[in-house]
């Protein structure tokens, strides 16, 4: 017995992140089969038509408002070429994500000196839902895991160069054309990484110059300034913006054009929003960390998350711009501050932002860095001189995030109006794939290939029919002349299956119940085929779609 706990104590990390795996991988195999919507069904649809059409840089889907090159629509096509089957695809998709995520933060943590004893705890609670926007976002539905990877691996490619006596060729040549390459994507990477690290190279550039003097028309301290690891980094830095810059360039003016992608990229200061634009902030924060919207009394659950959520990211944040002044080392001191000045330079721009909503999904891709955070302070608990205060206060903030991890996950296992009555996500529900149930079956039973639905139901229908049907998001509405148009709504779906000359004879359209009537006034030979207490199905010809 003695022996068994010897072996627990000095293995214990291993089992935590062996526990860790499990649970995701079961929680893969659930969300694949009971929760998704139409935004990750549309990464599944993509796979499928990039392995039909053996190119990764297929135009045959309508995308959104990113390019999303050799995103995780090409690990799905990957397993598209050895099973058709939806679910299997989306599970081994998702789980080589997670471990190329994981993957990510390992080598973080080696550039950055952690322990291995220390990043193994960091990837076990890497991979804990501590809230719900993170476990539909990055965890389960993929949205941002491969931005967080990316990050990753930029910020441990910059902590080598760093840290390198002599400049590390092959490194310097791979953060460059992995800044290009996210470039070429969009302007989101320039938001989760690059701002935080310029915030960082200002500081670190005036905090060295404090130790200079000027005279004698030149720079004197105990080293040459150029010489520092602040120019070091200054240099660094402005090489990384001239090649993301030159991706960016390349990306919006060439390659969004050809894939007819929308370029969103500006913001603009909108002042006039008033204090409720600061509140919505702050409240999308707090959703994004863990609090929940919740049905529950706060004495009880509800009240333990808020206070889990609170002292988990409270106490990270208070790391991360402690490590400002604490950290001795500059490498260290970049690791541990980049998660706060993320968290101030993000929300400086969505008071800049025009748009100004879905805060509680856009502070996600932030969250994840406190995680390096953690990982750091928790190597210092060896450490003699570190106060039991602190040691104490690393080991509440990992349990917080465990209690968080399990509420997250018994609450994607419940129907959500039992407790909480926050999704996760903006506009779509967790309940998508069974309430499309009833029209898929409905339409394979009589026959119908072809089906047009709200976009939010359409490429669910497909998942959940494993490709036995295709569906098109619909979009019904008044042309200028104020005749009727029924056509296919241009987003996250295939640009040619619904071309004419692909067609049936007949296809079923579903129109929401409430909108059921003036459909048939406008469209009086369309034939009901199916109704239920939400959505009426007609069957129209291929000469009714515009």
């Amino acid at each position: 017995m003695t022996r068994v706990f010897r072996m627990l104590k000095k293995n214990w990390h291993w089992i935590f992140l062996a526990l860790m795996i499990l649970l995701t991988v079961y929680m893969d195999v659930y969300m694949a089969q009971n929760v998704l919507d139409s935004d990750t069904s549309e990464d599944v649809y993509h796979g499928l038509t990039i392995a039909r059409e053996n190119n990764p840089f297929s135009k045959d889907v309508y995308l959104s408002t990113e390019l999303r090159l050799l995103d995780i629509a090409t690990v799905f096509a990957l397993f598209f070429k050895l099973t058709s089957d939806w679910t299997i695809v989306r599970i081994c998709g998702t789980v080589v994500m997670q471990a190329y995520y994981v993957l990510s933060f390992w080598y973080l943590c080696r550039q950055a000196g952690i322990s291995r004893k220390s990043t193994v705890v960091g990837a076990g609670l890497l991979l804990l839902p501590f809230s719900t926007p993170y476990a539909r976002l990055a965890l389960y539905h993929l949205y941002y895991i491969l931005y967080f990877a990316n990050a990753f691996w930029i910020f441990a490619l910059a902590l080598k160069v760093l840290r390198s006596k002599r400049l590390p060729i092959v490194s310097e040549c791979v953060l460059c054309l992995l800044w290009a390459f996210v470039g070429i994507n969009g302007i989101r990477h320039m938001m989760i990484i690059g701002l935080p690290l310029l915030a960082f190279t200002a500081i670190e550039l005036l905090r060295t110059l404090g130790r200079y003097r000027w005279e004698d028309g030149r720079l004197k301290g105990e080293t040459p300034f150029l010489q520092t690891d602040a120019v070091r980094l200054t240099v660094l830095m402005a090489v990384s913006c001239v090649c993301f810059l030159a991706g960016f360039v390349f990306g919006s003016e060439i390659l969004q054009p050809y894939y007819g992608v929308t370029n969103i990229s500006s913001v603009y200061f909108r002042p006039v929003y008033g204090p409720d634009r600061y509140t919505d902030i702050f409240n999308g924060l707090l959703i994004a960390i863990g609090v929940r919207n919740s049905d529950l009394p706060l004495i009880g659950l509800r009240g333990l998350s808020l206070a889990a959520a609170l002292v988990s990211f409270g106490y990270a944040t208070i790391l991360s711009l402690r490590g400002l002044k604490e950290q001795t080392d500059t490498a260290r001191r970049m690791l541990c501050s980049i998660y706060g000045l993320a968290l101030i330079t993000t929300t400086f721009v969505f008071i800049f932002e025009q748009g100004g909503r879905f805060y509680e999904q856009y502070y996600v891709p932030v969250l994840f860095l406190a995680f390096p955070v953690i990982a750091q302070e928790w190597d210092r608990l060896k450490n003699a001189a570190v106060s039991a205060a602190r040691k104490l206060l690393i080991v509440l903030t990992c349990l917080c995030l465990l209690f968080q991890g399990a509420y997250t996950t018994w609450f994607l296992r419940v129907d959500q109006w039992d407790m909480d009555d926050w999704n996760g996500l903006p506009l779509t529900e967790m309940n998508v794939a069974d309430s499309v149930q009833d029209y898929v079956t409905f339409m394979k039973d009589n026959g119908y290939t072809h089906g047009m639905i709200d976009y939010w139901y359409a490429n669910v229908m497909m998942e959940v029919a494993d490709g036995e049907i295709t569906v098109a998001p619909l979009l019904v509405y008044d042309n200028a002349q104020g005749e009727p148009v029924i056509t296919v709504y241009k987003w996250g779906t295939s640009r040619t299956a619904f071309a004419h000359e692909n067609l049936p004879e007949k296809i079923v359209v579903f129109i929401d119940a409430a909108a059921a009537q003036d459909f048939e006034q406008d469209y009086p030979h369309a034939v009901k085929v199916y109704q239920d207490s939400s959505m009426n199905g007609y069957e129209i010809t291929p000469d009714d779609i515009v």
